[in-house]
């Protein structure tokens, strides 16, 4: 049983603990659901508001390009004001903007939409780590985090599989829309929620605000996101040299800005300074980056290319989604008797999993053997479940308290970069598919499709299966990366 560290509760009060994870708990399943139901849910809402490339993307992009340059001011803004207030903003904000993404009648309202969305997402998701870190001493906190995991994972679960079955049922003739009502409602929930169990955070005395400061570590931030998201296009060389200039000339001036003038740091730079931060940074991109881009991908190859309906590409993430639940849940376990060797034990997992897919995937024959993919698509999610719930409570090991607000606002921004990485590395990007990146159209219905196994365009099916395949192998390099990353970790930390 999870049990208090806080200074001066009082025994019995076992409510008053488990409240403040609760909230953030609320607040990750919210997330996720956002992330997994648009997934499965994006591609009909493109066929129905007839989006462009552009703004089919930006209803991701854009959110995420906003989520990812609030974030930090957003857990500044926590430490200063108090994080129930911040967070109680930020989820009914939220809860507003799903409201108005439902009703959206054209991609510019929509986009706009979800923009502002991003922003009061960044004000609530921003405080879940540090209300975690300082509810929970060392010994307790990975049991909180592991929980923080499995409940990810289990909304991972639900939240494709609920996605298609909103759009498929159009309840009310609701279709696409209703997934934004879902949002609404269990946003709400959280807000009542949060109302009930977070305690009021007195703010620290804060240190002298930095305005310049705060919009040179918002601006790189900006540049960053802005690099990697498909905002209007790849970008070109000159872009990205112009970029990298920007973000080398401001990261000395916010380390000089921050380097003991007692001001407080929007973007926290002297936290990387630290062996362990640097390289759990790593791990949060890597991680965060196949968290982000496999399953979209997955999810666009099974609807584009093989005629899959929104609910049976939910279902074909399904054992992988269980899998990572598993792998949540019992990582606590094992942490206990192997210590965060079980990161490196959950990456390999991962890899060799995510190899034997790719090996059993056949572009040629334009299908996919759905039952003889139950197994390792679960073993994989089972890999990805123990390397993901360690990993917080590694990242924020360590931190003094007064860095905590700084280093809970910078690992959400380490998962929105790697989010936003994500799509853009492993995106499928077949060939032959259509210039607006809508399906072509099938004589054959999705049931049918699915059904029979045979695909409404053998030819387009096998280009998005390749597609596919090579993206998986770019996963397994990417988690033989995050096994050096683990390795690299000072021994005591591994």
């Amino acid at each position: 049983m999870i049990t208090s560290t806080l200074s001066g509760a009082a025994a019995g009060s076992e409510r008053v603990v488990r409240g403040p994870l609760i909230v953030c708990l609320f607040a990750v399943a919210v997330q996720v659901l956002d992330m997994t139901m648009l997934a499965a849910a994006l591609p009909v809402i493109a066929r129905a508001l007839q989006l462009p490339a552009t703004q089919h993307m930006l209803v991701v992009t854009g959110y995420s390009l906003v989520f990812g340059c609030a974030l930090m001011a957003a857990a500044h803004f926590g430490d200063r004001f108090g994080r129930k207030r911040i967070y109680l903003t930020g989820m009914t904000g939220y809860a507003l903007c799903a409201g108005w993404c439902a009703t959206a009648g054209g991609g510019t309202e929509l986009v706009t939409a979800r923009c502002l969305q991003g922003l009061c997402g960044a004000l609530m998701a921003a405080q879940t780590l540090a209300v975690i870190t300082t509810s929970f001493g060392p010994r307790h906190r990975t049991t909180a985090f592991a929980a923080h995991s499995a409940t990810a994972a289990a909304v991972a679960v639900a939240g494709p599989v609920l996605g298609g079955l909103l759009v498929d049922a159009d309840l009310g003739n609701t279709g696409w829309r209703a997934v934004f009502l879902a949002e609404m409602v269990c946003a709400l929930v959280a807000v009542a929620a949060a109302v009930r169990f977070l305690p009021r955070h007195r703010p620290v005395p804060d240190r002298r605000s930095d305005p310049v400061g705060a919009g040179l570590g918002i601006a790189v931030v900006a540049v960053l996101l802005s690099l990697v998201l498909p905002l209007g296009g790849p970008r070109s060389v000159p872009e990205l040299a112009v970029g990298g200039v920007c973000v080398a000339v401001a990261l000395p001036v916010l380390v000089h800005r921050g380097r003991g003038t007692g001001r407080a740091q929007i973007l926290p730079v002297a936290l990387f300074a630290r062996r362990e931060f640097a390289l759990g940074a790593v791990a949060v991109l890597g991680f965060s980056a196949i968290f982000a881009g496999l399953p979209l991908t997955v999810s666009n190859t099974a609807q584009l290319g093989l005629g899959f309906s929104a609910q049976q590409a939910g279902m074909l993430l399904l054992p992988s989604a269980l899998g990572a639940v598993a792998g949540a849940i019992s990582a606590p376990m094992l942490i206990h008797r192997i210590g965060t060797v079980t990161l490196l034990a959950g990456t390999v997992l991962f890899g060799l999993a995510t190899v034997s897919v790719a090996v059993l995937i056949d572009p040629g024959s334009g299908r996919i053997d759905v039952p003889g993919l139950i197994v390792p698509l679960a073993v994989a999610g089972i890999g990805l479940g123990w390397f993901a719930a360690p990993l917080p409570a590694l990242l924020m090991s360590g931190i003094d308290p007064d860095d905590t607000g700084a280093a809970s606002g910078s690992v959400p921004t380490l998962q929105q970069l790697g989010g936003a990485l994500g799509p853009v590395i492993l995106l499928a990007r077949p060939e032959q598919a259509s210039a607006d990146g809508l399906p072509i159209p099938a004589s054959a219905t999705a049931g049918s499709a699915a059904e029979t196994g045979i695909p409404f365009d053998s030819a387009a099916a096998s280009d998005h299966l390749a597609a596919l395949v090579n993206s998986l192998w770019i996963v397994a390099g990417m988690a033989a990366a995050l096994a050096a990353v683990v390795l690299a970790l000072p021994r005591e930390r591994r």
